[in-house]
């Protein structure tokens, strides 16, 4: 799954001792903007500007080298959060019923916390009559990603994008709007498909009643 860069972040490059350097397929050098850190774990973003090919991750503590890496750079490389937060079943997301005038209503979850299985599952979407139904999916790695250059497909059928770019809200984190057709009701569970630049992102899954 791939990292989108947030340019107006206020994340730091160190978290007490730690950061994380990358040299790209270049020979440039950059530190990365930490999310998260711990003994066993580190979230971070990619730097702006990388290039494709393969580069060094270095973890270092106070300046010293203790782990590294390699990991493969391209323009894109879409990624969909999971509501079981696994890449795979059921999505993270939501559908918002549209009137004709553009108000919506409030969010409905595709996914429901099962206190039973402890997961999430499917929590079946419905149409109303006389209103537009648009589904609101999250994800990393949208990079160079436009309406023109990607498509989502629900089941098999190929939906219409309204939106697909930054998230706005969390640091590394995007987001793709895409209507719903009518045609889709009582389907069951279908796979989404979403590809961005010929790149397929993981599929998830959303369920109609």
């Amino acid at each position: 799954m791939g990292c989108r860069l947030w340019e107006e972040s206020p994340l730091t490059t160190q978290l007490g001792q730690t950061q994380v350097q990358v040299i790209d397929s270049t020979g440039t050098a950059s530190f990365a903007k930490l999310l998260y850190v711990s003994p066993k774990q580190i979230n971070y973003l990619l730097p702006a500007g990388m290039a494709s090919g393969l580069a060094q991750v270095s973890v270092l503590d106070n300046g010293t080298t203790v782990a590294s890496g390699i990991v493969q750079v391209q323009p894109s490389a879409p990624g969909i959060i999971s509501a079981n937060s696994n890449g795979q079943g059921v999505a993270t997301g939501y559908v918002q019923n549209v009137a004709q005038d553009g108000t919506a209503g409030p969010p409905q979850f595709v996914a429901a916390y099962d206190e039973a299985l402890g997961q999430y599952v499917a929590a079946p979407i419905s149409f109303t009559s006389g209103y537009n139904l648009v589904l609101v999916l999250f994800g990393t790695g949208f990079d160079n990603a436009t309406a023109s250059n990607t498509t989502v497909t629900v089941g098999s059928t190929t939906v219409t994008i309204d939106y697909i770019g930054p998230q706005s809200q969390y640091p590394g984190e995007d987001q793709i709007n895409v209507e719903l057709p009518n045609s889709l009701a009582g389907l069951g569970e279908v796979a989404v498909q979403v590809t961005v630049n010929g790149i397929a992102a993981n599929p998830v899954s959303i369920t109609f009643q």
